[in-house]
């Protein structure tokens, strides 16, 4: 959903809807909005806001399991931090009620969607977003602790001992930093990690990639050119850094834009540019609708001369219906796969 309105449902106004959820909480349950004030309030705002721009996008698929996952993974961080995730779950009745009242037409819909995100409050499933490392990956689970504990110097020679022993750059972070961030991403979410460790993490990974890109063998330029970002909005880039550097290693000229990326600049830049591959990063379930977007205006925009385009991303692994939303030619789980498929 924009500011505004509701992508796929147009007759919704997102922010009629939040402001009608917040009296009706306030109505059934003044107790927490007197307690927290202004700043309970604003947090809930957003909260409802956050469930809106999922919800869209769950309807938007016809996938009632996006938002599934969505709630799981939501539940799993209140409750590490001693919140009740019900009360997200009375937050989605409010909705269901909401819609069945003002919206009778998509109330089926959604409201069908708003009880599979109650369901998975309530069941005891894991978010696929938080499933552990695999049994044997004692190098990324070791890999994962130093960099969450800033211990620099065992990170650099862990991570030049895998990239000796690996046939790639793309195949040691594939195998070591990858994992490692996804451990560390979890851990965060179980509030094992605060944010400043997790973004301690996230700045050794990627100095030691630039260290690794500057010692790599590159292939033979095969005259063919790629520009790599995150959609508009997004501000993970690190993965699609991975893949952008192993393209190049393969023998691609390689543009790595970076996180956040403006779609009109980004046209500007594709028109100049022509390169033969556009590669776009969907991390968060929310990014899939920027991708979506963006897909289709730069087809619009640069007509023949438009780049295959390519979606990956955390997001599209867990979710892999999701990336078909996007509308982009190919899809690859990782920077390996993505390179063989861009053959």
């Amino acid at each position: 959903m924009s500011a505004e309105q509701s992508n796929h449902f147009p007759a919704i106004n997102k922010a009629h809807v939040v402001d009608a959820i917040i009296n009706a909480y306030r109505l059934q349950q003044p107790e927490p909005f007197q307690r927290g004030g202004t700043a309970f309030e604003q947090k809930c705002r957003e909260d409802i806001a956050y469930h809106l721009d999922y919800l869209n996008m769950a309807a938007d698929a016809d996938a009632p399991e996006i938002f599934a996952e969505y709630s799981r993974w939501l539940r799993d961080v209140l409750n590490s931090r001693n919140v009740p995730a019900r009360c997200v779950a009375f937050s989605y009745e409010l909705l269901i009620t909401h819609f069945a009242n003002h919206h009778p037409e998509e109330s089926v819909l959604l409201g069908n969607i708003l009880e599979a995100g109650i369901q998975a409050i309530d069941d005891d499933k894991l978010p696929q977003v938080a499933q552990t490392l695999p049994a044997n990956a004692l190098e990324a689970e070791k890999f994962s602790l130093l960099i969450s504990q800033g211990a620099r110097e065992q990170s650099r020679n862990l991570y030049f001992d895998k990239l000796k022993q690996s046939s790639s750059l793309a195949q040691t972070n594939l195998d070591l930093l990858q994992p490692s961030l996804y451990e560390v991403g979890r851990r965060w979410q179980i509030n094992q990690l605060s944010v400043a460790q997790e973004h301690m993490a996230t700045a050794i990974c990627q100095n030691l990639m630039a260290q690794g890109f500057g010692k790599v063998p590159f292939a033979a330029n095969n005259g063919k050119r790629a520009v790599f970002a995150a959609v508009e909005g997004a501000q993970h880039a690190l993965g699609i850094q991975m893949v952008a550097d192993g393209f190049e290693e393969a023998g691609w000229a390689c543009d790595f834009i970076g996180a956040n990326t403006p779609l009109a600049d980004l046209l500007v830049y594709l028109d100049r540019e022509k390169p033969d591959l556009l590669g776009l990063s969907a991390t968060l379930p929310v990014d899939i609708a920027q991708a979506k977007r963006m897909t289709a205006q730069i087809r619009a925009e640069l007509g023949n001369s438009c780049p295959v385009i390519m979606v990956g991303g955390l997001t599209t692994n867990y979710l892999p219906r999701s990336w078909e939303l996007t509308g982009a030619d190919i899809w690859a789980v990782n920077a390996v796969e993505a390179i063989k498929e861009s053959k």
